[in-house]
């Protein structure tokens, strides 16, 4: 789902505080979609680039490839579905790896 999503081999997604997001500016230009039962893809009306994801109405997970500037953090994990990975694409690094949501991570 996330490579069709985003038409790419992988998204990288961060896990966000839902308490501490907010959307600084466009908010008029995110439109949204229900992907699958109680989740939410958000995308930029005018160009289509997925930006977020919300669980329960909260943001709780953001495109880091919409972001302008370096988000100081770096993978820890390869979290989402990694059994249904792009045939073609290897991962080439140790971190953890699910092929599922990891425990206590599911919405």
């Amino acid at each position: 789902m996330c490579r069709k999503a985003h038409g790419a081999a992988f998204a990288t997604w961060g896990i966000i505080d839902p308490d501490r997001f907010r959307w600084t500016s466009g908010a008029e230009s995110v439109a949204g979609y229900e992907s699958s039962p109680g989740k939410q893809r958000h995308f930029c009306r005018r160009c289509g680039s997925p930006l977020a994801a919300s669980h329960g109405g909260r943001v709780t997970e953001v495109v880091f490839a919409t972001l302008d500037g370096d988000p100081a953090q770096r993978p820890a994990e390869h979290i989402f579905f990694v059994a249904s990975r792009a045939p073609w694409h290897e991962i080439a690094d140790a971190l953890p790896r699910h092929d599922r949501w990891p425990p206590g991570m599911a919405p």
